[in-house]
């Protein structure tokens, strides 16, 4: 559980960055329109997509025990959001983005990562009930920040959708999001670092 270790500097870290991104996109979108920024491949998205490709790749390396479980479950989480943000038929030829973003390939890919992982869980289902524990302790709080960070962007797309539909709600939807994302990557970085930190050896 070394590796999963979260404490006050990650917030501040957490809080910096996401700080930072955010006054870029806001920059960003009042030196052209807040439409122009939210677009796909914007910015925004270009920011989110680089966060989640990030948080995926970095996850899985968190070491053995519950923090492989979790590290595991949560790059499949990034990957799924992955594919739901990319618009793939705006970054290569018209085959392999149409592709891509065909929704029997990401059907697919659910599915196989899905049983991937149901497959690892049970072959080390005695790591269950401490993932479950971390999961619900205090611990875990990053997660549940990246969790309610992008639930209020849902909130906002709702809104955006049905009762407000101007620029400025489509971009604070995508900065949302783009701060959850922000957080799990650097969540990522910060747990790699502390299960690849030899830990000090008792006195």
């Amino acid at each position: 559980m070394h590796a999963l270790h979260a404490d006050r500097r990650l917030l501040w870290l957490i809080l910096f960055c996401c700080a930072g991104s955010t006054a870029y996109f806001v920059g960003y979108a009042l030196a052209t329109n807040f439409y122009f920024a939210a677009r796909e491949l914007g910015p925004v998205q270009l920011h989110q997509l680089a966060a989640l490709a990030g948080a995926a790749i970095l996850f899985p390396w968190l070491g053995e025990g519950v923090p492989r479980v979790v590290g595991l479950g949560v790059a499949i989480l990034c990957s799924y959001f992955f594919l739901r943000e990319a618009d793939f038929r705006e970054l290569g030829p018209d085959f392999w983005g149409a592709f891509l973003d065909d929704r029997g390939f990401k059907t697919v890919w659910h599915a196989a990562t899905a049983i991937a992982y149901g497959v690892y869980l049970w072959l080390r289902r005695d790591l269950i009930p401490g993932a479950i524990r971390y999961g619900f302790s205090r611990e875990a709080w990053p997660f549940w920040l990246a969790a309610a960070t992008l639930v209020a962007a849902e909130i906002v797309e709702r809104i955006y959708l049905k009762v407000w539909k101007v620029g400025g709600m489509e971009f604070t939807e995508e900065a949302l999001e783009s701060a959850s994302f922000t957080i799990l990557l650097v969540t990522a970085i910060w747990f790699l670092r502390n299960a690849w930190r030899p830990r000090p050896s008792p006195v």
